[in-house]
């Protein structure tokens, strides 16, 4: 029987056409050719490419099926299914590149008309979708050919294996995985090598577990690794710093120099020394003499003497409490021309630097009998001690009888000892001396003490540098 067909342009710029086939329910015999068109002009269909027709039939059950490709056109034949519900069918074409890409015709309707008799068994509607029953019967084969295809190499390979074939060659290159002797090294990329076994041979590979079992039990959890080997050779950081030879940080006893780039310690016992340095000479030092108890700056610049600039207790005492000492001693004033005073005492760097200090009265003696005769005798001048005194000043009035005498004041220089000699001032063969902090009334002319005086001195005065 011939086929009947139906033949179609379809231009695929458009998504529906409004074209209509009919055929009768149960109809298989016709096919459906479709040619795409471009705009008007014919679309080429590449060799590479593939077809399908797809259909929604009118109880909504769903076709998709193989169609082919013959002279530029897609070509579909009629199946049971495609009529086997009376009613409008929606139709279309696919065209599947090499590439996977899709292009869809637009769509077209086949009207399947009812029959008026039956013949045989009604054919049911249900979806068909023969595209991919193919592809599984075909993956179904390839699976059953590719097994079959392994099944004869295995057999083959094992009748081989079976001859004696491979005996040597696989013994002497592949290590059997139940087991076997390695004739080479393994490396291991960077890999692990886990699940090792409990060691119980000298030739067996140790897990991390079980090396720090070995060593807590031959150490109490401790080994230590010798110098030599990169270690400290101790299981206490006192040890190490003993092996290595290092201080403690928090404080340490050094034997030998501690050498910087431009400070070295001597740490001898009687005389510790710091050592400064630049360009590799010695040009100070700060030490510290045990047996003076003095700390020295050394200036060792040529043709500089060396300065003491601080001063320590003498060697039989020691400090008891917080104590502070002049930054120059007596030993090395610092002269003007330096910026210092060259002198040690208050009085002497005044006259260096060619200034007065301010003048000040202190009352350093005072009449305990005012009215009394003065007897011949030494007067402690004690307050005056320590003062840098410019000249005395004694208050004094006449004769003991002469209760009513005027007081009269009289200077006497401060500096060494000075005797004085006044008649008209009715001392009469009287020397007042002034010797440091005291003042001595005697005989003139014997240098005797006299049984009384003729003055009756009330207080003496110390006019001092403030």
């Amino acid at each position: 029987m011939n086929f009947s067909n139906y033949r179609l342009s379809l231009d695929i710029h458009e998504t529906e056409s409004g074209l209509s086939l009919r055929a009768k329910k149960g109809d298989t015999i016709r096919k459906i050719y479709v040619t795409l068109m471009d705009g008007g002009v014919p679309y080429r269909i590449t060799p590479d490419c593939t077809a399908a027709f797809t259909a929604r039939k009118p109880d909504n059950t769903i076709l998709f099926n193989d169609a082919v490709i013959e002279n530029n056109a897609i070509v579909y034949e009629l199946t049971p299914q495609t009529t086997a519900t009376a009613g409008q069918v929606r139709c279309e074409v696919r065209l599947y590149g090499g590439d996977g890409r899709l292009i869809t015709s637009p769509r077209f309707f086949l009207d399947v008309d009812d029959t008026v008799f039956t013949e045989g068994d009604e054919v049911v509607s249900e979806d068909e979708y023969t595209i991919l029953e193919d592809a599984i019967d075909e993956v179904h084969q390839a699976v059953a050919d590719a097994k079959a295809e392994v099944d004869q190499v295995v057999e083959d390979f094992q009748k081989r294996v079976d001859s004696g074939e491979f005996t040597d060659e696989v013994s002497n290159s592949f290590l059997h995985k139940s087991g076997g002797t390695m004739s080479g090294d393994i490396a291991m990329d960077g890999h692990k090598v886990t699940g090792l076994g409990t060691p119980t041979e000298p030739g067996d590979a140790v897990s991390k577990s079980a090396m720090e079992k070995a060593l807590e039990e031959l150490t109490g959890g401790s080994i230590p690794v010798s110098v030599e080997n990169g270690g400290t050779g101790a299981t206490s950081a006192a040890d190490a710093r003993t092996n290595l030879g290092a201080v403690s940080k928090t404080g340490d006893t050094m034997t030998g120099r501690l050498i910087l780039p431009t400070l070295r310690l001597n740490p001898d016992s009687d005389f510790p020394t710091l050592e400064i340095y630049s360009g590799g000479s010695l040009i100070a030092t700060l030490s510290w003499n045990r047996n003076t108890r003095r700390t020295q700056i050394r200036n060792n610049c040529p043709d500089t003497d060396y300065r003491e600039v601080f001063s320590t207790p003498s060697a039989d005492s020691d400090l008891t409490e917080d104590k502070y000492y002049d930054l120059l001693t007596s030993k090395s004033p610092v002269t003007v021309v330096q910026g210092g005073t060259g002198a040690t005492t208050a009085a002497a760097a005044r006259d260096n630097l060619g200034v007065s200090g301010a003048l000040k009265l202190t009352t350093v003696w005072t009449n305990s009998s005012p009215e009394s005769a003065f007897a011949a005798q030494t007067l402690s001048l004690s307050e005056a001690s320590g003062l840098d005194v410019a000249f005395w000043i004694v208050e004094y009035r006449g004769l003991a009888s002469d209760t009513g005498s005027v007081l009269t004041t009289m200077a006497f220089p401060g500096h060494g000892t000075v005797s004085y000699y006044h008649i008209d001032s009715k001392i009469m063969s009287r020397n007042v001396e002034f010797s440091g902090t005291s003042a001595v009334f005697k005989d003139c002319s014997n240098g005797t003490a006299a049984e009384n005086t003729y003055i009756v001195p009330f207080r003496i005065y110390a006019v001092h540098r403030a």
